[in-house]
């Protein structure tokens, strides 16, 4: 894909994204690829639910299987929404793939480009050293005659075999490392849409920039007001894509990001319960260090983003504002107006009608991670 190509790229390679030139041979064998990671991810993630139900009285034990096993959870939920909504993500990329009218809206579009994937890349490589970390410690700090798994996990089968335990470490790494990936595809794909529309509302700002300039030319009346009336009608229908670009992202992940916060505030909260009770193990405090990092950047990436998206969309409005009015001809001050009312309501991407994408919604979810994080202490201690 044209658009944030990193991010269809490790989708691809876990399986999940299967590019749209395939035959129909590479399709099925792409398919039976995208069944097994899906089968491995699914079941491990039901093997620790059921290992969780065991502990349901230990507080310590329930709060170490917690945060991985909410987060394999919303894996799965990623995948799933990821495979449903294939062709509305490439109906909505298609929205904006068009020829550019000059060199500026390229270097807009490349700075934008830049960015999202300079945050994939980024967020790729701490998640990468986490998932390293969890899948390689429990044979660094433990003997193999322990039989130590990655996570705590039900199986059916004992693990005294060392046959059937390397079939287990090997069965959770995959799983670990290809849940890993897909957080990272999915985590930075979706503020990777909200940053191109920041992208397209910079470039309406160039766009309706020209029609000032246009107002100034020496060219005769008639042909002006052609261009001019063009012009201007090129930029309402592209404020009008772009609003519902916003409402199509809005829509197509609300359900996967309203489980993401729920999930976050339980991983955070497990995660600092579980610091809190670590006082030799370095590693696994290690561990838990960067785990909780990787969350906070995640949980900060979709707030970060809908808040420059919101301030963004204001800031199309107020450079219509700053431009030279005086200069325009009353008619012409109208027909600015058409664009000014409609930026009058800003972009703002809603989750569950109860979340806006914003620094505050950033604020107000580590706060209720650390309350629920006192709860837990003050649970245990009893």
């Amino acid at each position: 894909m044209d658009i944030l190509p990193l991010c269809f790229t490790i989708f691809q390679f876990c399986g999940f994204w299967r590019p749209i030139n395939y035959t129909s041979w590479s399709k099925f064998l792409y398919n039976c690829y995208t069944v097994f990671v899906t089968f491995c991810i699914y079941s491990f993630t039901l093997s620790q639910a059921i290992n969780s139900i065991t502990v349901l009285d230990d507080i310590n034990n329930l709060t170490n299987n917690t945060f991985m096993l909410v987060t394999m959870i919303s894996v799965c939920c990623k995948i799933a929404n990821i495979l449903v909504k294939r062709e509305a993500v490439i109906n909505a990329i298609n929205m904006f793939l068009e020829n550019f009218e000059d060199l500026v809206e390229q270097k807009i579009k490349k700075k934008y480009d830049l960015i999202a994937w300079s945050v994939t890349r980024n967020y790729s490589i701490l998640v990468t050293i986490t998932a390293i970390c969890y899948i390689v410690t429990p044979l660094v700090i433990n003997d193999i005659e322990k039989r130590v798994l990655p996570n705590r996990a039900w199986y059916p089968y004992d693990l005294s075999s060392l046959t059937l335990f390397w079939l287990s470490y090997v069965h959770q790494s995959f799983a670990l490392a290809s849940a890993a990936f897909i957080n990272v595809a999915n985590d930075t794909f979706i503020p990777g849409l909200m940053i191109q529309n920041c992208a397209q509302l910079e470039i309406l700002e160039h766009r309706v920039e020209k029609l000032i300039i246009l107002t100034r030319s020496k060219k005769t009346e008639n042909e002006t007001k052609k261009e001019y009336k063009e012009i201007l009608e090129k930029c309402i229908r592209y404020h009008n894509r772009i609003i519902k670009f916003a409402k199509i992202i809005e829509k197509m992940f609300e359900p996967v990001i309203f489980v993401q916060f729920f999930v976050t505030v339980l991983t955070l909260c497990s995660s600092m319960y579980q610091l809190s009770r670590h006082s030799t193990l370095i590693v696994e405090i290690i561990n838990l260090i960067f785990y909780l990092i990787s969350m906070l950047f995640q949980l900060f990436f979709y707030c970060h983003r809908g808040n420059e998206l919101f301030l963004k969309s204001i800031e199309v409005g107020d450079n219509l504002y700053k431009m030279d009015w005086l200069s325009l001809r009353p008619s012409r001050r109208k027909d600015l107006l058409i664009i000014m009312i409609r930026t009058n309501k800003p972009i703002q991407l809603t989750i569950g009608g109860i979340i806006t994408l914003s620094f505050s919604a950033y604020i107000s979810i580590l706060k209720a991670s650390y309350s629920v994080f006192n709860l837990l202490q003050q649970t245990s201690e009893k």
